[in-house]
């Protein structure tokens, strides 16, 4: 399962790390260029994935909305919407009422591990596509495969929440991150930051990033990193807009 989609991350966090209040409030403290730019990522994407609790505590579509992205997206020979992806473990955290499963735009997948109860898969097989994967939790190297394999899936994008981005960095999936640094502190030891997860033990074995561009817009500053050395990745590279 080596030929996965290239994998990108936005995430939006203040000058002190955290992507939230300690109260974890949904993240909607950026600029509306931030949002623009989130739009314009997701349009470059074949699929958008996110984690359960934060589809549910943004109340997500995970869609296109802006008719101009949606018809670049025809000339660049993709469909109008990616594909929708939500990561939730045990679904506990989903409810059938949320927003993206009211906004029917595009085939919806959702990964579970075996351990979601079977009375909530079904449930939701109402209104997606629901893949178990993994047996205690989700298994996102073989969930990215099968999307690269069912559903052609080459460039993915993924919006967090931070548990998401930390078990992809855990499973050495990351290939780029597309950041925005916004002019505030939270402050907080409980205050979440944008990657959680087991993490990496020793510096020797941090994930090394390149810094490719630098953007300011106001107060905030708009970063792009991609990993250094090879990418397991396909070989579908960032679109530049």
């Amino acid at each position: 399962m080596t030929n996965r989609p290239y994998i990108s991350i936005n995430m939006a966090m203040s000058l002190d790390g955290k992507m939230s209040t300690v109260s974890r409030e949904p993240a909607k403290f950026s600029s509306p260029e931030d949002k623009r730019l989130l739009l314009e990522l997701r349009a470059c994407a074949d699929a958008v994935m996110a984690g359960g609790g934060t589809v549910a505590a943004d109340t997500m579509s995970l869609g296109v909305p802006d008719r101009r992205l949606q018809r670049l997206r025809l000339r660049r020979g993709k469909h109008a919407q990616p594909v929708r992806v939500v990561v939730s473990g045990t679904l506990g955290s989903l409810s059938p009422k949320l927003k993206v499963f009211r906004k029917k735009v595009s085939p919806l997948v959702i990964f579970c591990s075996a351990l979601a109860p079977k009375a909530r898969r079904k449930l939701f097989s109402r209104h997606a596509i629901v893949v178990v994967c993994g047996k205690r939790r989700v298994d996102l190297r073989k969930a990215c495969f099968l999307l690269g394999r069912d559903f052609g899936v080459r460039r993915l994008h993924v919006e967090g929440g931070a548990e998401l981005n930390g078990s992809l960095l855990d499973a050495n999936l990351i290939d780029e991150l597309d950041l925005t640094l916004a002019g505030v502190f939270f402050g907080g030891r409980l205050a979440p930051t944008i990657l959680e997860g087991e993490g990496r033990a020793l510096i020797r074995d941090a994930l090394a990033m390149r810094l490719v561009s630098v953007r300011q817009v106001g107060g905030e500053v708009f970063l792009r990193y991609i990993r250094r050395g090879p990418s397991a990745g396909s070989s579908e590279r960032r679109a530049t807009k």
